[in-house]
Protein backbone atom coordinates (compact mmCIF):
# COMPACT_ATOMS: atom_id res chain seq x y z
CA UNK A 1 0.00 0.00 0.00
CA UNK A 2 1.25 3.46 -0.84
CA UNK A 3 2.55 5.35 2.19
CA UNK A 4 0.50 8.51 1.57
CA UNK A 5 -2.76 6.56 1.26
CA UNK A 6 -2.00 4.65 4.47
CA UNK A 7 -1.17 7.80 6.41
CA UNK A 8 -4.30 9.56 5.07
CA UNK A 9 -6.41 6.58 6.12
CA UNK A 10 -4.89 6.69 9.61
CA UNK A 11 -5.46 10.43 9.80
CA UNK A 12 -9.14 10.15 8.85
CA UNK A 13 -9.83 7.15 11.08
CA UNK A 14 -8.02 8.84 13.95
CA UNK A 15 -10.05 12.02 13.63
CA UNK A 16 -13.39 10.19 13.45
CA UNK A 17 -12.52 7.88 16.33
CA UNK A 18 -11.02 10.65 18.46
CA UNK A 19 -14.05 12.90 18.08
CA UNK A 20 -16.39 9.99 18.78
CA UNK A 21 -14.47 9.03 21.93
CA UNK A 22 -14.18 12.65 23.00
CA UNK A 23 -17.93 13.09 22.79
CA UNK A 24 -18.68 9.50 23.83
CA UNK A 25 -19.97 10.14 27.37
CA UNK A 26 -22.20 12.99 26.20
CA UNK A 27 -23.50 11.00 23.23
CA UNK A 28 -24.15 7.96 25.42
CA UNK A 29 -26.17 10.10 27.84
CA UNK A 30 -28.13 11.76 25.03
CA UNK A 31 -28.89 8.40 23.41
CA UNK A 32 -30.07 6.99 26.73
CA UNK A 33 -32.19 10.04 27.50
CA UNK A 34 -33.81 10.23 24.07
CA UNK A 35 -34.29 6.47 24.11
CA UNK A 36 -36.13 6.82 27.40
CA UNK A 37 -38.33 9.54 25.94
CA UNK A 38 -39.06 7.79 22.65
CA UNK A 39 -39.34 4.22 23.87
CA UNK A 40 -41.18 3.86 27.13
CA UNK A 41 -39.89 0.28 27.20
CA UNK A 42 -36.55 0.01 29.08
CA UNK A 43 -35.40 -2.98 27.03
CA UNK A 44 -35.40 -0.97 23.79
CA UNK A 45 -33.55 1.85 25.50
CA UNK A 46 -30.98 -0.64 26.74
CA UNK A 47 -30.47 -2.01 23.23
CA UNK A 48 -29.67 1.46 21.85
CA UNK A 49 -27.24 2.21 24.68
CA UNK A 50 -25.48 -1.16 24.41
CA UNK A 51 -25.19 -0.84 20.62
CA UNK A 52 -23.49 2.55 20.95
CA UNK A 53 -21.19 1.22 23.67
CA UNK A 54 -20.20 -1.67 21.39
CA UNK A 55 -19.44 0.80 18.60
CA UNK A 56 -17.17 2.76 20.94
CA UNK A 57 -15.46 -0.46 22.02
CA UNK A 58 -14.87 -1.37 18.37
CA UNK A 59 -13.27 2.05 17.80
CA UNK A 60 -10.99 1.58 20.82
CA UNK A 61 -9.82 -1.84 19.65
CA UNK A 62 -9.34 -0.47 16.13
CA UNK A 63 -7.07 2.30 17.40
CA UNK A 64 -4.93 -0.11 19.44
CA UNK A 65 -4.59 -2.44 16.45
CA UNK A 66 -3.91 0.41 14.02
CA UNK A 67 -1.28 1.95 16.30
CA UNK A 68 0.47 -1.41 16.68
CA UNK A 69 0.37 -2.00 12.92
CA UNK A 70 1.80 1.44 12.26
CA UNK A 71 4.65 0.89 14.73
CA UNK A 72 5.60 -2.30 12.92
CA UNK A 73 5.00 -1.00 9.38
CA UNK A 74 6.91 2.26 9.78
CA UNK A 75 9.71 0.85 11.94
CA UNK A 76 12.36 1.57 9.31
CA UNK A 77 10.95 4.93 8.14
CA UNK A 78 13.01 7.81 9.48
CA UNK A 79 10.61 10.57 8.39
CA UNK A 80 7.54 9.40 10.27
CA UNK A 81 8.07 9.51 13.99
CA UNK A 82 6.63 6.90 16.32
CA UNK A 83 4.64 9.43 18.33
CA UNK A 84 1.34 9.16 16.39
CA UNK A 85 1.31 5.37 16.68
CA UNK A 86 2.06 5.50 20.38
CA UNK A 87 -0.67 8.10 20.89
CA UNK A 88 -3.15 5.84 19.07
CA UNK A 89 -2.27 2.93 21.35
CA UNK A 90 -2.40 5.04 24.53
CA UNK A 91 -5.68 6.65 23.44
CA UNK A 92 -7.26 3.27 22.82
CA UNK A 93 -6.11 1.96 26.19
CA UNK A 94 -7.23 5.11 28.01
CA UNK A 95 -10.59 4.79 26.28
CA UNK A 96 -11.23 1.47 28.01
CA UNK A 97 -11.21 3.20 31.38
CA UNK A 98 -14.68 4.69 31.66
CA UNK A 99 -13.67 7.92 33.39
CA UNK A 100 -10.86 8.66 30.94
CA UNK A 101 -12.61 7.91 27.65
CA UNK A 102 -12.51 11.55 26.63
CA UNK A 103 -8.78 11.77 27.43
CA UNK A 104 -8.23 8.82 25.10
CA UNK A 105 -10.15 10.72 22.43
CA UNK A 106 -7.87 13.73 22.88
CA UNK A 107 -4.75 11.55 22.57
CA UNK A 108 -6.08 9.95 19.39
CA UNK A 109 -6.88 13.37 17.90
CA UNK A 110 -3.33 14.52 18.73
CA UNK A 111 -1.96 11.44 16.95
CA UNK A 112 -4.14 12.17 13.91
CA UNK A 113 -2.90 15.76 13.85
CA UNK A 114 0.67 14.43 13.89
CA UNK A 115 -0.15 12.30 10.84
CA UNK A 116 -1.58 15.40 9.13
CA UNK A 117 1.59 17.38 9.93
CA UNK A 118 3.66 14.58 8.41
CA UNK A 119 1.60 14.68 5.21
CA UNK A 120 1.88 18.45 5.01
CA UNK A 121 5.63 18.61 5.72
CA UNK A 122 6.82 15.71 3.60
CA UNK A 123 4.37 15.53 0.74
CA UNK A 124 2.62 18.90 0.81
CA UNK A 125 -0.73 17.14 1.10
CA UNK A 126 -3.57 17.05 3.58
Amino acid sequence: MEITRLVRLNWRLGMVTGITLLLGPVLRFLLSYTGALIYKDPSKMLIVTVAFSLLLTFFKILMIALGTFMLIYFEEDQQLRKLPSILYILGGVMGFLSATEWIGGLLIIKGAVSFAKFLKEVYGLV
